[in-house]
């Protein structure tokens, strides 16, 4: 006869069972406090060898709709972005509904897209990798690079 109890207890296994299978497991260390999961990937450089290179396959080379610069690593936007998707990644890969869902459709996709986009990231660069120039801008003052907008000096009417 299924009483309440078992009916829970069956519950809270088919729960643990499923985020066994959909959450990949953390590495010996990785465990914060009680409750608390560490990052599966140590940081996004990681993160991108092991997971999101071999998961993103494009054909790169000798194709103009598509641009890549394997030096990725030595362009600020290009980290900048893998960095978001490591940092999504695991955040979502928690989520064993449709967290990884989630991640490709708003995250990968949105940049890589970016990244891979002829006009993008590594338009400007060459096959031996060439830095492009940032965004031109003359200098910030000193007052506005010092602003804290999280405790503005004066308040706001």
């Amino acid at each position: 006869m299924l009483t309440p109890e078992l009916h829970t207890a069956l519950a809270d296994a088919v729960r643990r069972a499923l985020t066994a299978v959909t959450t990949p497991e953390a590495e010996p260390g990785e465990r914060g406090s009680v409750g608390e999961v560490g990052p599966y990937y140590p940081n996004a450089y990681r993160f991108f060898t092991e997971f999101l290179a071999p998961a993103y396959r494009r054909k790169t080379v000798d194709y103009p709709a598509m641009r890549w610069c394997p030096s990725w690593f030595c362009h600020p936007e290009a980290r900048a972005r893998v960095d978001a998707l490591w940092r999504a990644w695991e955040y979502l890969r928690l989520d064993p509904a449709t967290g990884m869902s989630v991640w490709w459709k708003d995250h990968a996709d949105h940049h890589m897209a970016k990244l891979l986009s002829p006009d993008g990231t590594f338009k400007d660069c060459t096959p031996h990798h060439r830095q492009v120039h940032p965004l031109p801008s003359i200098d910030i003052p000193t007052e506005l690079l010092n602003l804290d907008d999280a405790h503005p000096a004066t308040e706001r009417s």
